[in-house]
């Protein structure tokens, strides 16, 4: 019926700058995995260590991938395994997952990585809509919680199911 998960917060533009953010736009997926990965290793970081991580994880990936770019579901599993070094079965993509599947996870105590197209969510506060990725923490009656990494004013934000399906459809 309902679930939440205690999920460190981080802004994809951590120092929450009107110059952090220009360079910053294409970092969502670095602040939804580091957001994921504090939680799984039960750690936490202040804005400016999460600034300096996402720095290093620009870095490792122009390192292995080539450039910093939009990372979809098998580059971000790569990304995940390859920086911090873990086994590939420690990372799990559900092709064509449906809400009951993100709920599923979120319930066995696992937050998700969503991709989803911003414009269909119509967040008010995202500086940059267009492909995006965030992170699932909970659920309750009609609605999604997510850390959305996407904003400053992210944490604990909430989306109607129908509108995030269909973001994430799209995505």
């Amino acid at each position: 019926d309902r679930a939440y998960l205690t999920v460190p917060f981080i802004c994809q533009a951590p120092l929450e700058t009107e110059e952090n953010w220009v360079y910053h736009e294409e970092s969502c997926e670095e602040a939804a995995v580091l957001q994921t990965y504090l939680y799984e290793t039960k750690d936490s970081i202040t804005k400016i260590q999460a600034h300096e991580e996402i720095l290093k994880m620009i870095d490792w990936q122009i390192a292995h991938f080539g450039k910093h770019k939009d990372l979809y579901a098998e580059e971000v599993k790569k990304f995940i395994i390859g920086y911090y070094n873990l086994p590939p079965y420690s990372v799990k993509i559900i092709y064509d997952a449906s809400i009951e599947d993100i709920k599923k996870e979120v319930a066995s105590g696992h937050p998700v990585i969503v991709p989803i197209t911003g414009e269909i969510l119509k967040n008010p506060y995202y500086p940059y809509p267009g492909y995006h990725m965030l992170v699932v923490i909970g659920y309750i009656d009609n609605k999604i919680i997510t850390n959305d990494n996407g904003t400053c004013k992210g944490d604990d934000y909430s989306y109607d199911v129908d509108i995030f399906r269909a973001a994430m459809d799209d995505a």
